[in-house]
């Protein structure tokens, strides 16, 4: 088990002074300028967000046809891909995995979101097991359907099917085989 370091006599917190954070609030809008180039869904986030609000809980297959039909149909394939490279991992997320590997822990992912995004995780983090939605791409443009691998209201019952993948055997995997669920 890893252990924290203890921390040991006052917390020192430095607080930011108005120039760092107008520096901070610059880079983050040259970012998100960056990123509502390349994806539509950043451009029109009302939209997305509306979508969202009316379709989330209630018919996730009907959010994802807005959204790939609506906002990312006929864009470049390109516009996914740039928005995967963008995103950074947290602090501490290599160091977690190596402790994973190490100690002989898997690990899976199950993402609503989009499958590229994903399975960089999975190459550069050793992740055996995935599922994700894959947005449908044909000569380079997104076609806007989406394969829905991982339904976001489904995410329980995946878990199972990828412990089933990996042999993973619970109480539950046992209990529930028993009754025959």
């Amino acid at each position: 088990m890893p252990t924290l370091p203890s921390m040991k006599g006052p917390v020192k917190l430095k607080l930011s002074t108005s120039r760092s954070c107008s520096m901070a609030r610059s880079r983050k809008t040259r970012r998100q300028e960056l990123l509502a180039r390349s994806s539509p869904v950043l451009r029109h986030p009302k939209k997305g967000v509306e979508f969202t609000n009316q379709h989330l809980g209630s018919d996730y297959d009907q959010l994802v046809k807005l959204v790939a039909g609506n906002l990312w149909k006929g864009k470049p394939a390109a516009a996914i891909q740039t928005i995967v490279a963008q995103r950074r991992y947290q602090p501490g997320v290599f160091g977690g995995f190596e402790f994973l590997h190490t100690n002989h822990i898997l690990s899976a992912i199950t993402s609503s979101g989009p499958d590229e995004l994903a399975l960089r995780a999975q190459r550069e983090l050793g992740i055996p097991v995935v599922r994700a939605n894959r947005l449908v791409g044909e000569n380079g443009l997104i076609q806007g359907d989406v394969d829905v691998m991982a339904p976001d209201a489904e995410k329980a019952r995946m878990g199972r099917e990828m412990m089933d993948e990996l042999r993973i055997v619970t109480a539950l995997n046992r209990w529930d085989k028993c009754l025959n669920l």
